[in-house]
């Protein structure tokens, strides 16, 4: 009800962000309920998400979203720091809806009232798939290895991340610069 009179009166590219932005939330969900096994792997690719999501709202003007973004984060980072390298607390539907839900409430709210860059919100979708790639780049099945894995996780999203915060950035300079 809070986003209903912008939604009436949304064009027919902003609809199709709109739409294309909630399919990539109900997969990136997916994508993490499927990972509940993985233990800290979905906690981590919020992590990241929610950190570029954060800078990816500095970019669009808007502070508070951006705040909020990185409270999420760093609620996320508590929770990896206290499961990590021993999983005390397994991942459940609570964090998968309390912070997946979240973060993409954060996003809508972002396309929908913000000059956040559509197209650096959809990239960080790509973090959700991070741990395809990294599954290439085991260390080994040895203790410290295992313990590894997860900060071998973390670089490999933080590549769709970094390069989503610099679409952002170009785009945010680019609308700058067309003002003048």
């Amino acid at each position: 009800w809070i986003a209903l009179p912008k939604l009436w009166s949304v064009s027919l590219a902003l609809s199709f962000g709109l739409t294309a932005l909630w399919l990539g939330s109900v997969i990136a969900l997916w994508r993490l309920e499927a990972g509940r096994v993985a233990g800290l792997n979905p906690s981590l690719k919020l992590l990241v998400a929610a950190l570029a999501v954060a800078v990816i709202a500095m970019f669009g003007q808007s502070p508070s979203l951006a705040q909020l973004a990185f409270a999420l984060a760093a609620a996320l980072g508590g929770f990896v720091l206290w499961n990590w390298p021993i999983n005390h607390y397994p991942y459940g539907a609570a964090l998968l809806m309390g912070a997946g839900g979240a973060l993409s409430a954060i996003a809508f709210v972002l396309v929908l009232y913000t000059r956040a860059s559509v197209i650096a919100l959809a990239m960080v979708l790509l973090i959700f798939f991070a741990d395809l790639a990294a599954r290439r780049l085991r260390l080994g099945s040895s203790g410290v290895a295992k313990a590894a894995d997860p900060i071998v996780l973390v670089i490999v999203c933080l590549i769709p991340a970094l390069a989503a915060v610099a679409v952002a950035y170009l785009q945010a300079n680019l609308e700058d610069a067309a003002a003048f």
